[in-house]
């Protein structure tokens, strides 16, 4: 018996995964590779792929790109949804550009992304990749009726009070 699960588990560490073509309405939870639209080439610019009136603003992390997020956005259109892309000011292009540029004008490439967006979708998610994921925040708590969403991947969140720290245990986030 325990020969047989050794024999499955090293049969599960050798099978390749082959990702599967996105069509509309497949399930999310399948791996995906991103549209021909998301090549490397094209890396470090922002993308639109238009769908339906479901939209989604996708934002990078500190000194990503917008192809960080393509798996989720190739899923995402995949499933019907509009997907807008940006590239945050000063990010891909040089350090000397990055260090000309801080948070606001950061934040000012998320609210231009998210006007751009909400011209072709009525209901917006924004998802946030760590330093992105502050900037949604930061959208939902200033614009409120404009995101209908979010979704935070490895967002850095820290009381700033040091009373909070021993409350933070029985408050869930």
């Amino acid at each position: 018996s325990s020969a047989r699960m050794r024999k499955s588990s090293s049969a599960k560490r050798t099978r390749t995964r082959r990702p599967c073509e996105i069509r509309s309405g497949q399930p999310l939870n399948q791996r995906v590779d991103p549209s021909p639209e998301l090549n490397a080439e094209i890396a470090t610019e922002p993308f639109h792929l238009p769908a339906g009136p479901a939209g989604c603003l996708l934002l990078h992390g500190f000194t990503g790109t917008p192809y960080d997020m393509r798996f989720i956005g190739a899923a995402l259109h995949g499933a019907g949804i509009s997907v807008r892309a940006v590239r945050l000011p000063g990010h891909a292009t040089s350090p000397e550009d990055m260090e000309a540029h801080s948070w606001s004008d950061w934040y000012a490439g998320a609210r231009q992304g998210l006007a751009e967006l909400r011209e072709t979708a009525s209901r917006i998610v924004v998802i946030g990749q760590s330093m992105g994921s502050l900037l949604a925040l930061k959208l939902a708590a200033e614009l409120g009726d404009e995101v209908n969403g979010l979704c935070l991947l490895s967002t850095a969140l820290r009381a700033s009070a040091r009373w909070m720290y021993w409350v933070a245990p029985a408050v869930p986030l």
